[in-house]
This record gives structure tokens, C-alpha cells and sequence, in this order.
């Protein structure tokens, strides 16, 4: 168990083939700030992967590439958050509460794409998702509730999608969109 804390912040430049964490250990607290330039991480993200993770993207580019995935509250005991109002996010993947609770903000002229999402993923866990400004785009599926609880609040902007599963295993989970 750690208590360290650490902020990192880009706000220009260009990082290449860098994955990310925030909140590591357990016990511990971790901000990544994204306010310009360009990550190139070809891999994948984690915000609270045991620990409680921030992500603040205002600007810029985050590329996760062909294999990378954007997790927010990875295991038991981590929580995510990411708050983008302004950028682009690409990403093959978003898990928002896999293990831990996850919540990703979506606001202004954000923009985030995915090929997929599961939004609270296992038993006991809350994902969450906001939409007030901005576009969430995924080319394939958003599962809302796959085993734990999922909520997609959409006040403004856009979410497109090839398909939404709510609650897809009903008797474990709950998926809800309110729009």
C-alpha cells in the first residue's frame, strides 16, 4: 500500500509509445493533466488502476492505438475518473469500472473515439458515464451493464453508435441511458 501522490502534466510536445497510470498502488493518488500536445501511447491507459486516478484533458491528442484501451477504476479498490472538455481520445476500447468504480465527463468540444465500451463491468462495480457537450463516437457496441452497473446520462452533445446492450446479464447487472 502506498500514500504517494503525483501529477504529470502535458502541455505540449509529443510523448511516443508511453502507456499511462494514475493512482497506481492502492492508497495512492495520481492526476495526468492533458492541456496540449500529443500522446502517442500505443498501448493503454489506466485512471485508478489500484489507486484513485484523475485524467483533466482540456486540449490535445491522446492516441492509444491499435491495442489500447482507456480503463478508469481497473481493480477492486481504484477509481477512475476522467474529465475531457476538449481534445481528441482514440482509443480501440473504454472500460469505465472494470474492477473499481470508473466515471468519464464529456463536456465542450471534446471528442472520443472507441471501438467499444463496457460501462461497469464487473459485479458490485459503477460505471458512469456523462454527456454534456461534445461527441462520443463508437464504431461498434457501448454495453451498459455488462455484469455490474452502467449509467450513460446524455444532457447535450452527441453519442453515436452501431449498438447499445443494456444489462446484458440482467440478473447481476443494471444498464441505464437516460437521455
Amino acid at each position: 500500500s502506498s500514500s504517494e501522490n503525483g501529477t504529470f502534466t502535458l502541455g505540449n510536445g509529443t510523448l511516443t509509445d508511453i502507456a499511462g497510470f494514475a493512482g497506481l498502488d492502492a492508497g495512492s493518488t495520481g492526476t495526468i493533466n492533458i492541456d496540449g500536445g500529443t500522446w502517442n501511447a500505443n498501448s493503454s491507459m489506466y485512471i485508478g488502476y489500484s489507486g484513485n486516478g484523475t485524467l483533466n484533458m482540456t486540449g490535445g491528442t491522446l492516441a492509444l492505438g491499435s491495442f489500447g484501451s482507456l480503463t478508469l477504476g481497473l481493480y477492486s479498490g481504484g477509481s477512475g475518473v476522467a474529465n475531457i472538455s476538449g481534445g481528441n481520445v482514440t482509443a480501440v476500447a473504454l472500460s469505465i469500472g472494470n474492477g473499481g468504480n470508473g466515471t468519464l465527463n464529456i463536456s465542450a468540444n471534446a471528442s472520443v473515439t472507441a471501438e467499444r465500451a463496457i460501462i461497469g463491468h464487473n459485479p458490485g462495480v459503477e460505471g458512469v458515464v456523462n454527456v454534456t457537450g461534445g461527441n462520443l463516437t463508437f464504431t461498434d457496441a457501448m454495453n451498459i451493464g455488462y455484469l455490474g452497473n452502467g449509467t450513460v446520462n446524455l444532457s447535450g452533445g452527441t453519442i453515436a453508435t452501431k449498438d447499445v446492450i443494456t444489462g446484458y446479464f440482467s440478473y447481476l447487472s443494471d444498464g441505464k441511458a437516460i437521455v
